[in-house]
């Protein structure tokens, strides 16, 4: 990101001296591996497999796919736009 540029985001985690935050809402056909991995629920092989089904055409065809990879869509759909 720019510095100076400001954006919406959903925190994800957090420690005593650091936030982790994932932007919102989060395009599951654009989101980098890492970015996914972020979002609480997918861990490096959901968010490979996420990855590996794009394009999805909208936000039901995505919740559709989760589904049928076994990953309950209502513990991630709040992520994604």
């Amino acid at each position: 990101l720019p510095l100076g540029k400001y954006i919406d985001v959903k925190v994800a985690d957090h420690g005593m001296r650091s936030v982790t935050a994932v932007p919102y809402p989060l395009d599951p056909n654009t989101a980098t591996m890492n970015l996914l991995q972020t979002v609480p629920g997918i861990g490096k092989k959901v968010a490979t497999r996420i990855v590996a089904n794009r394009p999805y055409k909208d936000l039901k065809d995505f919740m559709e796919k989760l589904e049928s990879m076994g990953i309950e869509s209502k513990n991630v759909i709040k992520w994604f736009t």
